[in-house]
């Protein structure tokens, strides 16, 4: 899976949108310019959130 950068959040972790609560998850990744190639952490089918805002970065 191959993603654009801006879905990184404190380098290591992206946001995910699920059941109407937002979830932070850890991924393992390549960079490659300004794309992830993504190795683990994200399936597909699950809403990623790009650069969130601070109301979705209030989650546990």
């Amino acid at each position: 899976m191959v993603l654009p950068s801006d879905i990184l959040f404190h380098k290591n972790y992206v946001v995910i949108h699920k059941n109407g609560k937002y979830v932070k998850r850890i991924i393992n990744y390549d960079k490659i310019n300004e794309q992830l190639i993504i190795k683990s952490g994200i399936f597909a089918g699950e809403k990623i959130v790009r650069n969130p805002d601070e109301t979705a970065l209030k989650i546990k």
